[in-house]
């Protein structure tokens, strides 16, 4: 994780870690609870496991919640577009009307 920035120093699951850290002392913190807080919900739901088990379940349950995030993202974006495509032909078929409109007046007082 070594990034370049600042040096800061973390602690996960009871262990100190320095890492160099491109982002902000109070996003790194916020960053540092919410491992420390999956660890602490694995710890609570599981029985006795080495260190090393409990890191890589909180990192599989950490990166699940990723990819669920991306996947979300995705149709959001697909859903979105499909909103302005439909948004973008009722502004077409609008405009559409109403130069129809204004020939059909145009006509009207020329005739």
């Amino acid at each position: 994780m070594k990034k370049e920035g600042r040096t800061a120093t973390i602690r996960i699951a009871g262990s100190v870690i320095p890492i160099g850290s491109p982002v902000s002392e109070i996003r790194l913190r916020q960053i540092e609870s919410y491992i420390n807080a999956k660890i602490d919900d694995i710890r609570g739901k599981g029985g006795r496991m080495s260190h090393g088990d409990l890191l890589t379940l909180a990192l599989l349950s950490i990166t699940d919640e990723l990819f669920d995030t991306r996947d979300e993202q995705r149709k959001a974006k697909k859903e979105a577009a499909g909103r302005i495509a439909a948004v973008k032909e009722s502004a077409l078929e609008l405009k559409e009307f109403v130069e129809e409109r204004l020939r059909s007046l145009d006509d009207d007082e020329a005739g």
